[in-house]
């Protein structure tokens, strides 16, 4: 593991992401970041997201599937693609289905 001249295990919490959320300037920056506090994602996974993986289903859950390119040691997939499971009442659920239920593209 690199080392770092900082503590990089800062866990960011429901409030500290809620923070950064009031703090966006913007529905697509509120949405990067309620994706990244559910999902984990990395920023190159978000820059593939399109709106075809974001599925609202009709038990009005959101499945949201991510690529990834996360290699193994031995330059192997460890992990293709997620999919995650939403479900309505979750943090951020609103700003998530919202945000796609109105762009073409989800982050153009």
């Amino acid at each position: 593991m690199p080392k770092y001249s900082k503590d990089i295990n800062l866990m960011v919490t429901a409030e500290m992401s809620q923070a950064m959320i009031d703090k966006a300037a913007s529905p697509r920056d509120k949405f990067m970041v309620a994706i990244m506090d559910f999902s984990g994602a990395r920023p190159d996974e978000l820059t593939r997201l399109m709106k075809k993986d974001i599925v609202l289903r009709e038990d009005g859950c959101l499945e949201i599937k991510l690529h990834t390119d996360k290699l193994g040691n031995k330059n192997e997939f460890l992990i293709k693609d997620r999919i995650l499971t939403m479900r309505p009442g979750m943090n951020f659920f609103d700003i998530i289905k919202n945000y796609w239920a109105t762009q073409t593209l989800i982050l153009c």
